[in-house]
């Protein structure tokens, strides 16, 4: 049989057009991306038996990561609380409390046919920490300085195909957390995804149990 690859992504790059909205906040737009990384936080114990290892159970809480910019941003940092107008200028100030929020960016990506398209990409449940940040003198060239935010990406409940309830799944009596919901060019909705933040539902043949 011969292994066929059509539609498979063989490359993905570039990261652009980020934005981000708190629950009481409006859409914002983010200072120039530089990256978006994500790592699971997951942990498990082995269960044993008999004298060899019957289960495996599973802790997932989510992602840790780290988007980094060309330099901080003021509105994000004012919404998060890590900034505060003064009389004159801004400070950096005591961290009080943890604002979650949602991000959204954009990705490119291209099959073995090299046609670049762009992925679009929102990020549930997201808490950042202040940002580090790095200056350097310049020397033959121009050092720019390097901006970081540390981030928990705790995501959000799946819902119904109505959108009204949490959806739990009938086999397992379990909520869904869903982390990342993405769109490719060719899925509905994806002109308008980056708009405002989406909820993420199951598919209307998918019946609530």
């Amino acid at each position: 049989m011969a292994i066929s690859k059509s539609g498979k992504t063989l490359i993905c790059f570039n990261v652009k057009n980020g934005q981000f909205k708190t629950a009481d906040g409006s859409l914002t737009s983010l200072t120039w991306l530089t990256k978006f990384s994500k790592e699971k936080d997951l942990s498990t114990k082995k269960i044993f038996g008999d004298g060899e290892l019957v289960l495996t159970l599973v802790n997932d809480k989510g992602f840790t990561g780290t988007i980094g910019m060309t330099a901080q941003d003021a509105a994000y940092n004012k919404a998060l609380g890590f900034v505060k107008d003064l009389s004159a200028g801004t400070g950096e100030v005591k961290q009080l409390s943890v604002v979650q929020h949602s991000i959204y960016f954009e990705t490119d990506y291209c099959g073995a046919d090299g046609i670049t398209k762009t992925k679009k990409t929102w990020v549930f449940g997201v808490e950042a920490q202040a940002p580090s940040e790095t200056f350097d003198q310049n020397t033959d060239d121009i050092n720019e300085a390097n901006v970081e935010y540390q981030i928990t990406i705790k995501g959000t409940n799946l819902k119904t195909a109505d959108g009204s309830a949490d959806y739990v799944d009938a086999t397992t009596g379990q909520k869904v957390k869903v982390f990342t919901y993405s769109l490719l060019p060719d899925d509905a909705g994806y002109a308008t995804f980056g708009d405002s933040v989406p909820v993420p539902k199951v598919p209307a043949a998918q019946v609530q149990q």
